[in-house]
C-alpha cells in the first residue's frame, strides 16, 4: 500500500509517469500483492484472511462497495474546504464551519439507515439509495463555480452526507449475515481494511488529478509554474503570485482543477453500483 500511495503522490508531478522510480513503485506494489495472496493461499485456514472467507462473493462486493463509496466521500470532504478557501476566499476556520452540512447529513442518515435496516431487515434499498444519492451529489459538485451561492454548496453537501450516511456502515452489517460466528471477525476486519484503503487511495488520486490540471491551466498564466511550485506555494496562496488584474483568472483555474476532482469522485461513486449489484441480497437476522 505504501508503494502504491508513493507512486500516486509522486507520479506526474515530481516525476513523470514513465520514470523508473514510479514504475518500480507500482511494480513492487503488484509483487507484494501477489506474494501476500500466495502466502494466504498456502496458509489456508491459518491465514490472516483465509481463502474460504476471501472468495465469498458478498464479502468481495460489499468490500468494493464501501471502498468506492467511502473513497468518493472522503475525497469530497478533503477538497471541499479547499474550494471554500481558495475559490470563495474564506479562512480555514470558516471553511470548517461551511463543511458542517455534510457532517450533519452523514451522521443523521447513518442513524436513519440503521433504524431502517433493523426495522425492515432489508439493506438492499439502503445501499442502492446510497449509491444513487452520492453519485448525483458528486455530479452537482461538478457544477460549482466561483459565483455559486450558499444554497448550492450547502444543498450539495447535504446530499453528499445523506448518500454516505446511508451506506457507510452497511458493508459490515451485511457480511455478518453470510458467515458463521468463527469467521465474522475476519470478515468485518476485511471490510474495515477496504473501508480505510478506499479513502486513502482516492484522496491521493484526486490530489494528483487536481495538481496536474491546475499546473496545466496556470502555466498559461504564470510562466514556469509546475506541480512542485504549486505544492510548495500552497493553493490558497496562489493569488499572491499574480497581480490583482489576473486574480479572477487564477480563481477560475483553481475551480476548474477542483471540478476534475469532483468528476473523479463522481466516477468512483458510480462504480459502487458494481458492489451493490454483485452482493447477495437477503433479509438479515434481527
Amino acid at each position: 500500500m505504501v508503494c502504491l500511495l508513493f507512486g500516486l503522490q509522486l507520479g506526474g508531478g515530481v516525476y513523470p509517469w514513465n520514470n523508473a522510480r514510479i514504475i518500480a513503485l507500482f511494480t513492487l506494489f503488484g509483487v507484494f500483492i501477489i506474494a501476500f495472496s500466495a502466502l494466504q493461499i498456502k496458509l489456508g485456514d491459518e491465514a490472516t484472511l483465509p481463502p474460504r472467507v476471501a472468495k465469498d462473493r458478498t464479502l468481495i462486493f460489499a468490500s468494493f462497495f464501501v471502498m468506492t463509496i467511502d473513497g468518493a466521500y472522503y475525497a469530497v470532504a478533503y477538497f471541499l474546504p479547499l474550494w471554500f478557501q481558495a475559490v470563495l476566499g474564506v479562512s480555514a476556520s470558516k471553511s470548517g464551519i461551511y463543511s458542517i452540512p455534510q457532517i450533519i447529513g452523514a451522521i443523521s442518515c447513518s442513524l436513519l439507515a440503521g433504524f431502517i435496516v433493523i426495522k425492515t431487515g432489508h439493506y438492499g434499498p439502503v445501499v442502492v439509495a446510497s449509491t444513487v444519492i452520492t453519485t448525483v451529489a458528486c455530479g452537482l459538485l461538478f457544477t460549482l463555480k466561483p459565483s455559486s451561492g450558499a444554497g448550492e454548496w450547502i444543498g450539495y453537501q447535504i446530499l453528499v452526507g445523506i448518500g454516505i450516511g446511508l451506506g457507510m456502515q452497511q458493508a459490515a452489517v451485511i457480511v455478518q449475515n453470510f458467515f458463521g460466528p468463527e469467521d465474522i471477525p475476519t470478515a468485518i476486519a476485511a471490510v474495515t481494511f477496504f473501508q480505510a484503503s478506499g479513502p486513502t487511495i482516492m484522496v491521493s488520486v484526486a490530489q494528483n488529478v487536481f495538481d496536474q490540471r491546475l499546473a496545466a491551466d496556470l502555466v498559461k498564466i504564470i510562466p514556469g509554474i509546475t506541480p512542485k511550485v504549486v505544492l510548495n506555494t500552497g493553493v490558497t496562496n496562489l493569488r499572491k503570485l499574480v497581480p490583482e488584474s489576473q486574480r479572477d483568472v487564477v480563481i477560475n483555474a483553481i475551480n476548474n482543477a477542483l471540478s476534475r476532482t469532483w468528476l473523479a469522485c463522481l466516477i468512483v461513486s458510480a462504480l459502487s453500483v458494481i458492489g451493490v449489484v454483485g452482493m447477495k441480497w437477503k433479509v438479515i437476522k434481527r
